[in-house]
C-alpha cells in the first residue's frame, strides 16, 4: 500500500471511530432524556432536581419503558467497537459482549 493510501485509510478509520463515539453519546443522551422527562423523580435520586416528569405529560410513552435499556446496550456496543478498532470481528465481539452482559 502506498503512503498516501495508508494515510487515507487511517483517516477514514479515525473518522468512523469519531462518528461511532458521537452517535453513542447522542443515544446515551436520548436515554437520559427519558429519565428527565418521563420517569418520576424518585426513580433516580440524582435526577430529582431536574426531573420534569411530574410537570409534563409523558414524552416517550410506552417506548420510554425500554428505550434506556436499548440505548445503554447500543451506545456501549458502539463505544467498545470504536475502542477495539475497525473490523467485523471487533464489532461482533463488542455487540456479543454487551449483549451477554445485559442479558446475564
Amino acid at each position: 500500500m502506498g503512503g498516501g493510501l495508508k494515510r487515507q485509510v487511517a483517516r477514514s478509520a479515525s473518522a468512523t471511530s469519531w462518528i461511532q463515539v458521537a452517535v453513542a453519546f447522542s443515544v446515551l443522551m436520548l436515554g437520559t432524556l427519558v429519565y428527565v422527562l418521563d420517569r418520576s423523580s424518585e426513580s433516580v435520586p440524582f435526577f430529582s432536581a431536574i426531573s420534569l416528569a411530574d410537570t409534563l405529560p409523558p414524552v416517550f410513552g410506552r417506548m420510554g419503558e425500554s428505550l434506556p435499556t436499548f440505548a445503554h446496550v447500543f451506545a456501549f456496543s458502539l463505544l467498545t467497537a470504536a475502542w477495539l478498532g475497525r473490523g467485523r470481528r471487533n464489532a461482533v465481539a463488542a455487540c456479543l459482549g454487551w449483549f451477554g452482559m445485559d442479558t446475564g
